[in-house]
């Protein structure tokens, strides 16, 4: 994987994936946050912080590994082909930090993001519950 140039205003992530059934993570991608990842990150700097917005940050990102999976998978089975042969594949992520670059891109100390149907608020399994009813 080639490395874009660190972003010195918006915070970056590196994207991870791996078989479920496997411990290994594997980094498949960098995405750049706008300013609504830049606050998040900056409000994470301290354990308050990490406690209060590690969840959005988490969602924030795994939507936008769902919404293009397709893509994704494409990518992913490209640069890791045996992992076509998994039956489901795991998706995580790290924070980008220019103090420990190489360490970035190691699977330690990935922050996995739940299946997408964990992610649904309230107000979505309301829907579907009553979708569901009819």
């Amino acid at each position: 994987m080639s490395l874009p140039p660190l972003d010195p205003d918006d915070p970056q992530f590196v994207l991870f994936v791996r078989s479920k059934r496997l411990p290994q993570w594997f980094p498949f991608s960098v995405v750049s946050g706008g300013s609504q990842a830049k606050l998040l990150t900056k409000a994470m700097e301290n354990d308050f912080g990490k406690k209060l917005y590690g969840n959005t940050l988490t969602k924030n990102i795994a939507g936008v590994v769902y919404k293009d999976m397709d893509n994704i998978k494409k990518a992913v089975f490209n640069q890791y082909p045996r992992l076509k042969e998994a039956k489901e594949l795991e998706f995580g992520y790290k924070i980008r930090k220019e103090e420990s670059l190489q360490g970035t891109f190691r699977g330690s100390g990935v922050e996995p993001i739940p299946p997408q149907e964990e992610l649904k608020g309230v107000v979505d399994k309301m829907k579907d519950f009553f979708a569901g009813s009819s």
